[in-house]
């Protein structure tokens, strides 16, 4: 925003006709109000520019308002006239019938400038909200998928995942299959991070641990429904690549970590909950320690061709584990 909240555009034109702001406009309606030979009014929930003092000489009007002499030297001149845009409607004072190229430009500004912020509110920052719409509406909603945590659909929906593919596939983003990102790595298919992230039942007070960044999409999709994600990755420029895209993106409260995900992140648990996004050929210990008491994590475990996605509670001491689907991730690596 510009000048006490108000549009930077607004700030500049101000800027432009050597005003000042009086007060700040309260959204979405707008009044800019020129000083003339009609002196200053006074409109409800107004941007009110002027002069400054050195720049005016001011004298009482009949009516009661100040009056300000146009033949100072310094600086432009204001147009001889009052414009309000205010909820919609424009109010010219009837004694002001001449008005140059620049009043009707102003006028026709601040119209261009009242429609791009009214389209900016209706319409999402980023692009592709039809095929984040679509991809929610048939791929998660669909019979047979029916993830049902509204929650978990909102995150879907507002989560930008072809910010997180390479540019060259960022039109098949939001295709029903998992794609490519490098380092034989991928970025999971829609529906199977929307499955594991409903499985993981994530509080709003919640700090999980991720293992396997990756691209991470998964990580800011946890991000919009808990307090903290810690994630590493063990792919160096993958972790770097993710770290600078969250960042880019304004998913601040996620951590991204370079190193062996199998040990875990000791030094910020006990986690509320742990999600794994590559598959080891058994639960790691180091993972289920960090586990606090109650906590939930949801892993991959098996051989390439024979992989179950569990579900563990971990209840003191006990471990309960449940096969919820069969499921086909990349093989967790190791550090030597």
């Amino acid at each position: 925003m510009g000048w006490h909240g108000v549009h930077p555009s607004l700030g500049l034109f101000a800027k432009a006709q050597g005003c000042d702001l009086l007060n700040e406009a309260t959204p979405p309606s707008v009044a800019i109000i020129f000083s003339g030979r009609d002196g200053l009014r006074t409109v409800p929930n107004s941007i009110f520019l002027r002069r400054p003092p050195t720049q005016r000489k001011k004298f009482p009007s009949p009516g009661g308002h100040s009056r300000f002499n146009q033949s100072s030297t310094r600086g432009p001149k204001l147009p001889n006239s009052v414009f309000c845009l205010l909820s919609s409607e424009f109010r010219i004072p009837p004694t002001n019938r001449a008005y140059n190229s620049c009043v009707y430009g102003a006028l026709i500004a601040l119209l261009l400038l009242r429609l791009c912020i009214s389209v900016c509110d209706a319409q999402p920052l980023t692009g592709f909200f039809a095929e984040r719409k679509q991809m929610v509406e048939e791929q998660l909603l669909a019979p047979g998928r029916d993830i049902k945590n509204q929650r978990v659909l909102n995150a879907m929906a507002t989560v930008p995942r072809h910010e997180f593919v390479p540019k060259a596939l960022e039109k098949f983003a939001y295709v029903d299959g998992p794609l490519p990102i490098g380092y034989g790595q991928t970025i999971s298919q829609p529906f199977v991070v929307a499955f594991m992230t409903e499985q993981l039942d994530p509080k709003p007070t919640d700090r999980v641990l991720e293992i396997g960044t990756g691209s991470g999409y998964q990580a800011a999709v946890l991000s919009r429904l808990v307090t903290e994600v810690y994630t590493i990755e063990i792919i160096e420029p993958l972790a770097k690549r993710a770290e600078a895209d969250l960042k880019r993106l304004g998913y601040d409260n996620v951590k991204v970590l370079a190193g062996d995900g199998y040990r875990g992140w000791p030094d910020h648990a006990p986690f509320d909950a742990i999600i794994v996004t590559c598959a080891p050929d058994h639960i790691p210990q180091p993972l289920v320690e960090q586990l606090r008491d109650g906590g939930r994590m949801v892993i991959p475990v098996g051989a390439l061709e024979n992989q179950q996605l569990y579900l563990l509670q971990k209840q003191g001491t006990k471990v309960e584990q449940q096969a919820i689907l069969p499921v086909r991730f990349v093989p967790m690596r190791r550090s030597p």
